[in-house]
């Protein structure tokens, strides 16, 4: 599902990035998850047109993917969509 403010959109972790077209400039929030800055930046960038924001966050790390294993596959589904952000 994408998220839409004004014109910019948000991708997820729910989200395919398979979707992102060319002609859309983006950028990955990577980063410390201990202030909200992802969201601020997010409403600060708000009006740029064909902004993709590529953020990595799950509300709940332990529920939603749990334990850093390459046997985890909620892991290696996150990982593997961080690196397909990264790239694109």
């Amino acid at each position: 599902m994408w998220s839409v403010t004004n014109i910019m959109k948000v991708l997820r972790p729910s989200d395919d990035l398979n979707n992102l077209k060319n002609e859309e400039f983006s950028v990955f929030l990577g980063g410390g998850m201990s202030s909200p800055w992802r969201a601020e930046l997010i409403s600060k960038l708000d009006d740029l047109p064909n902004l993709v924001i590529i953020d990595p966050s799950v509300d709940d790390w332990e529920k939603d993917v749990g334990e850093q294993s390459a046997d985890n596959p909620k892991f290696v589904k996150q990982t593997d969509w961080e690196h397909q952000g990264l790239e694109a």
